[in-house]
């Protein structure tokens, strides 16, 4: 191994190169000082600087030959920076062992060193493990969670499932035979069930009896909203299973339900899927158990229900209504006229899904046990649990716009047989009722279409068509 040596240029240029103990380190002498444990200082004696300012670095091929020097020590008398060795290699075992050194050598050389001393001071990869143990724990908490929830769902389920078992089932509604299915509307996206108010008491039946309110209830999955149709019941219309026009309440009392779905599509051309009959008593106590809902009311309206119905406690603005109240409310006739009326009866309807929507489903479930027997409809059993878990998921909170058939603009009053009625214009409210129910809401569409018809009406045509037609 060659010696690390300083010594003058121009001595070598003169062929002295002759080294001294004082300006050289040579191998032997180096190991010699550094095996000794008791030496503070790897050096003997001091180096002493060369007198001449030029210098010559003879680097050895070994780099761990190379001792390394004290930082108090890390430049020439002449202010030149010290050469410094270059970093030893590191071995991926995490040890500084040179090619030519072995790992036996390097033991022998520091005896005294533990474990801790010769490994590599470069941080090591952090453990995976954990990483996978965490993994392994969140999943298995993923699991309990969706096992909880199934069964809970399923609790629910079961328990829904054995509350609707006491409703009144009708699964006597058939297809309708007046009018082929291709030429009813209808959409995937749409759910349409119609709500008809009756005013029988338990045990009536429906024989003899008159629809008092006609709501055709659509959620539109596509558009997000629920909408809410009121047909007018004094609107002239042709009843098919009667082979008789008269008005549209009067379906009820020729055949229940099934007649006025068929009389309702015939005349509209609109797929009605299920139907549901609610009596007045069943409306209050639902009401009533969900605590009231808050119905807006004009001065004219307060004014008439404090003094011709006594409900002193009604003011102009919104009240918190109960059963009763509302019901009246409802039903209010001749303060005004049915636009009206059925314009009321809208507004409760949007307040009570308002307050279902705030309404716990335990509770909600709770009030339907006590009510369900009441309530009469062809709605299947696992299709109300559908429905319900929709409204609790989705439905309640989708946009609630309303429209009355027939629409403003087109019908007149007539009095036909010595009765009045609405005479209405059949085919503008049925394009009217397609583009509210399939089609997101648009109010100025809406009263374009009705206001093209009432223009129309005033031709000499039309009168010819209207003799026709109701005579």
């Amino acid at each position: 191994m060659d010696d690390i040596y300083f010594t003058d240029k121009r001595s070598r240029r003169n062929g002295n190169e002759d080294k001294t103990k004082n300006d050289r380190f040579t191998q032997s002498e180096y190991h010699d000082i550094s095996s000794n444990p008791n030496l503070k200082n790897r050096y003997t004696e001091p180096v002493v600087p060369p007198k001449k300012t030029g210098f010559t670095v003879n680097i050895p091929e070994n780099k761990f030959d190379v001792p390394e020097y004290p930082s108090s020590r890390n430049r020439t008398p002449q202010g030149q920076k010290r050469v410094s060795a270059p970093p030893p290699v590191r071995k991926p075992s995490g040890l500084n062992v040179s090619d030519s050194v072995s790992l036996e050598y390097k033991k022998n050389e520091a005896p005294n060193r533990t474990p801790s001393a010769v490994r590599s001071r470069t941080p090591q990869r952090p453990p995976v493990a954990p990483k996978k143990k965490n993994n392994k724990i969140g999943i298995k908490i993923a699991l309990a969670v969706m096992l909880v929830v199934f069964i809970g769902a399923a609790a629910l389920f079961g328990y829904g499932y054995s509350i609707l078992g006491s409703i009144n089932y009708d699964d006597s509604i058939t297809r309708n035979e007046y009018i082929s299915k291709d030429k009813l509307m209808s959409s995937s996206s749409v759910k349409n069930i119609l709500i008809i108010g009756s005013d029988a008491r338990e045990g009536d039946g429906t024989l003899g009896q008159r629809s008092d309110s006609m709501i055709l209830f659509s959620i539109d999955k596509l558009h997000k909203e629920i909408k809410l149709s009121s047909f007018l019941r004094d609107s002239y219309v042709y009843i098919p299973e009667a082979d008789y026009r008269d008005k549209l309440n009067a379906s009820f009392s020729y055949g229940g339900a099934q007649t006025t779905l068929d009389t309702l599509e015939y005349n509209f051309e609109v797929d009605i899927d299920n139907y549901v009959i609610i009596n007045f008593d069943v409306f209050k106590q639902f009401i009533n158990l969900l605590g009231g809902v808050p119905v807006e009311v004009t001065e004219y309206e307060a004014e008439y229900m404090v003094d011709e119905l006594k409900y002193i406690y009604i003011k102009p603005g919104v009240n918190n209504m109960n059963g009763n109240a509302a019901l009246m409310y409802c039903r209010m006739r001749y303060l005004d006229n049915d636009f009206e009326r059925t314009a009321r009866q809208r507004k409760v309807i949007k307040a009570v899904i308002g307050k279902v929507a705030q309404t716990s489903p335990l509770v909600l479930m709770d009030i339907v046990e006590q009510i369900v027997s009441n309530i009469t409809t062809d709605i299947s059993r696992n299709e109300l649990i559908s429905l319900g878990a929709g409204a609790a998921l989705s439905f309640l909170r989708y946009d609630i716009v309303q429209q009355q058939i027939p629409a403003a603009g087109t019908w007149w009053d007539e009095s036909i047989d010595g009765s009045d009625v609405l005479a209405i214009d059949v085919d503008t409210n049925t394009a009217i009722l397609k583009k509210f129910v399939f089609e997101k809401y648009d109010a100025k569409a809406l009263e374009a279409l009705a206001e093209e018809a009432d223009q129309s009406y005033y031709d000499d045509d039309d009168e010819d068509y209207y003799d026709e037609y109701y005579y």
